[in-house]
């Protein structure tokens, strides 16, 4: 009888917050899709040698315009010039399911007694994710642009390390988030069950 009691409560937790966290991401996100979007271009640009020239942010879109400078010689002069790399990238498809993440966590509560500190992890672990995504996105962005433009060449292993962790983040990681973090929260307080 306690069990059912349990999982009556953990799908009621579900629905309410899930219909709470929706209505509520719907406005949060454009702002924590540009926090993001900032940390990760910066990080890019301190990881190769572009300069972060300009960032567009929309309701839905992240753009980001990426310079890297070099110097040309003509005509006896030394100038300064610079290639500018664009990258778009919708904010849902990195944030399409904090609702449901956030929403499983809190479903569980009633089976099992997790700390705010828990929570505070996931989180982190959560953001983590989501610098990680913007920031594989954009550094291969970047690399097939200095290839396709003859500045540097790409290499296969370079190209299929990059392509590999874009890849397993956009297809496993990101789809998996509200699985892999509620296991995480369960995991963390297995001995601490109600």
């Amino acid at each position: 009888m306690l069990l059912k009691n349990r999982s009556i409560a953990a799908v009621a937790i579900f629905i309410a917050s899930y219909i709470l966290s929706l209505l509520l991401w719907i406005q949060i996100k454009p702002i924590y899709g540009r926090l993001i979007a900032v940390i990760s271009s910066e990080l890019t640009a301190a990881t190769t040698d572009v300069e972060v020239k300009e960032s567009h942010f929309g309701k839905e879109n992240i753009k980001v315009t990426f310079t890297l400078p070099y110097i040309t010689y003509k005509k006896g002069k030394i100038l300064r010039e610079s290639i500018e790399i664009e990258a778009t990238m919708g904010i849902s498809s990195f944030t399409f399911n904090i609702p449901l993440t956030f929403s499983l966590i809190l479903a569980l509560f009633p089976v099992i007694k997790w700390k705010k500190k828990n929570l505070l992890e996931a989180l982190f672990i959560l953001i983590a994710v989501h610098v990680f995504f913007i920031y594989s996105y954009f550094y291969l962005h970047i690399l097939y642009s200095l290839a396709k433009l003859g500045i540097r060449p790409l290499t296969s292993t370079k190209q299929i390390l990059w392509e590999f962790l874009w890849s397993f983040t956009d297809n496993m990681v990101i789809r998996f988030e509200p699985f892999l973090l509620s296991i995480y929260i369960w995991l963390r307080n297995a001995s601490k069950f109600n």
